[in-house]
């Protein structure tokens, strides 16, 4: 009968050693950490938040007042019934508008008729000329900023309208122009506009020392990250508070314009001393568990030390004799009759296993390994496999220059639409497979395909001298290649190619279903050259032009915008010099034959 001594004791003594180690540390983190300093670190972000709102509102207040005493003005009623200049050149100086800080002053009549502009900006503390021709166009297009039905009306908050390359936002405050004595005759209407500049935005945080940020939202992105925070604020939840690592947390809120739409994201952020404070009481705390750790450390070797340890390090002796030495025919010895002889008998079972098995093993390990070089070897360049093979994962590596090509099929969607999938499938590999023939035939590098779409590069990950060239030779083929598949099989599909020549990084990417890809300036550039591109064209850089324009034929294309870049001049390779020097030669006999045949005839009459 089988004695169960180990299981109890080893139990025993590790589940109470366990059990006060688990019990001291979530004691000294819940107690004193995460249940008290959460909250304060949020209510400290929120009241941030809170003062930036408050500043706000007290800065459109302000430019309210202002507006409140030139709206119920004499002279200003006058002059919107009766517009002179004189009024003009006295009160609405640049001068007047710097010293009471108002950016824009615009007063209407009553039918929305601009009677005068006078608007400035203050840059780098210098005065400039502000062009309000957007605004005032903002505000055509919004005539309720400027409509008062009554004397008492008002309008503040905050507006944004395009100016330029960039979206402008501003405070704005709207009343109606009414004479002193308050009688409700509007004579028309008086707007003051304040930028939202950067440097209102520093002046802000600095007077109030607190880190924050003012993200446009008309500038985000559709995929940009906050444009999920943006998402999840409402009414009932109005700042919404973020950890972002342990050395910062942020708060978010959301500033809205006059028409109540979202304008900015506030992000308000403080360094996490509440935390950091927490972080340091669990470092005392992990002391005290480091003493006791150690009292119970000793306890449970002393106890272990004879029920347990010592069979144990037997079997493990047994054991690295047979690992050191890499015979599994040896077997280590069977102690006592407790769960440790029984693992001791198991193993001597196991060994006996292993060794039946291992051979048959050996023989499967190397027809996988084959299979999986060869897999390999299709996957990725064979000098990069290579090198993986020999133990580097991270493979990056810059070379100076090389040509990229990126092509796609002009008219395939469309084919798709009319063609089973079976038929697509296998015109789109038979396409490709020429493509990579193509490649071999001129040693290039084939890196992925999406789609349509084919990327090849020359020059990686072996330097080549004349990679244009080889790029050039391939983009020609490829583009015969295709017009003689539409020869053969009466398709209506076309080639459009773009090529770039410049440095690049190429390297591994990703640890499952890794591939080897390119990245750089040139690849973005080849790309764009491809989408801008004209179908049944190679079209190229200027750079790449210069490089082979001694040996091939090219046409100048002209100026196009490319995004991230303005105005690139490109060009079209037509053909080799090589291929253009037989074409005119066979046009040449072919116009002598038939003047030769020509003067037969003539001969013969």
């Amino acid at each position: 009968m089988i004695k169960m001594n180990l299981l109890p004791k080893t139990v025993a003594i590790i589940s109470i050693t366990l059990l006060l180690t688990l019990f001291a540390t979530h004691f000294f983190i819940s107690k004193a950490l995460f249940e008290n300093y959460e909250n304060l670190e949020q209510q400290d972000i929120k009241r941030d938040v809170q003062i930036i709102h408050n500043n706000l509102q007290q800065e459109m207040q302000i430019l309210e007042e202002k507006l409140a005493d030139w709206s119920k003005w004499d002279d200003n009623y006058q002059f919107a019934l009766k517009p002179n200049k004189l009024f003009i050149d006295t009160n609405l100086a640049q001068e007047a508008l710097v010293s009471i800080r108002v950016n824009a002053i615009l007063i209407f009549d009553t039918k929305n008729k601009l009677l005068v502009s006078r608007s400035y900006k203050l840059e780098n503390n210098q005065v400039k000329a502000w062009k309000t021709d957007n605004l005032l166009k903002y505000i055509s297009q919004h005539p309720d900023l400027i409509t008062h039905t009554s004397a008492s009306s008002q309008i503040m908050g905050l507006i944004s309208f395009p100016d330029g390359n960039s979206n402008t936002v501003t405070f704005l405050a709207s009343e109606p122009i009414i004479p002193t004595d308050l009688r409700p005759q509007i004579a028309g209407t008086i707007v003051f506009l304040r930028r939202f500049s950067q440097e209102y935005i520093e002046q802000l945080l600095k007077r109030q020392q607190i880190g924050a940020y003012f993200h446009l939202i008309q500038s985000l992105t559709l995929e940009h990250p906050l444009q999920k925070i943006i998402g999840a604020l409402r009414p009932s939840r109005p700042t919404w508070v973020i950890p972002q690592n342990e050395q910062r947390v942020s708060g978010f809120s959301l500033i809205r314009d006059v028409y109540q739409k979202p304008i900015f994201l506030l992000e308000v952020h403080r360094v996490r001393e509440i935390y950091l404070q927490g972080k340091h009481l669990i470092l005392n705390a992990l002391y005290i568990l480091v003493i006791l750790g150690c009292f119970f450390l000793i306890v449970t070797l002393l106890s272990l030390r004879h029920w347990v340890l010592f069979p144990l390090f037997v079997l493990l002796k047994d054991v690295q004799v047979i690992t050191r030495n890499g015979d599994i025919k040896n077997r280590v010895r069977e102690l006592g009759a407790d769960e440790l002889g029984i693992l001791s008998h198991e193993i001597n079972t196991m060994l006996t296993s292993l060794d039946t098995a291992l051979n048959k093993e050996r023989c499967n390990l190397m027809a996988e390994k084959e299979r999986s070089d060869e897999l390999l070897n299709n996957i990725l360049p064979s000098v990069i496999a290579n090198r993986m093979r020999m133990g580097e994962l991270m493979i990056a590596e810059h070379f100076e220059e090389v040509t990229v090509l990126f092509s796609d099929i002009v008219g395939f969607t469309k084919l798709s639409a009319h063609t089973e999938p079976q038929e697509l499938v296998k015109l789109l590999n038979m396409i490709f497979s020429e493509y990579d023939a193509i490649a071999d035939k001129y040693g290039l590098e084939k890196i992925k395909t999406i789609g349509d779409a084919y990327m090849v590069v020359s020059g990686v990950p072996l330097a080549q001298i004349d990679h244009a060239r080889r790029i050039a030779l391939m983009a020609l083929e490829m583009r015969d290649k295709l017009l003689e598949l539409n020869r053969v099989f009466q398709l209506d599909i076309a080639v459009r190619i773009g090529i770039a020549t410049g440095e690049v990084i190429a390297g591994i990417i990703g640890k499952r279903k890794f591939s080897y890809d390119l990245w750089g300036n040139t690849v973005n550039i080849a790309a764009r050259m491809e989408s801008h591109g004209i179908e049944g064209k190679i079209q190229c850089t200027e750079y790449f032009y210069q490089l082979l324009q001694q040996d091939f034929i090219f046409e100048y294309r002209g100026l196009i915008e490319v995004k991230g870049k303005g105005l690139m001049p490109t060009y079209f390779l037509i053909r080799s010099a090589e291929q253009f020097q037989v074409l005119n030669n066979h046009q040449n006999q072919s116009f002598i034959s038939r003047n030769f045949d020509s003067q037969m005839d003539v001969l013969r009459q």
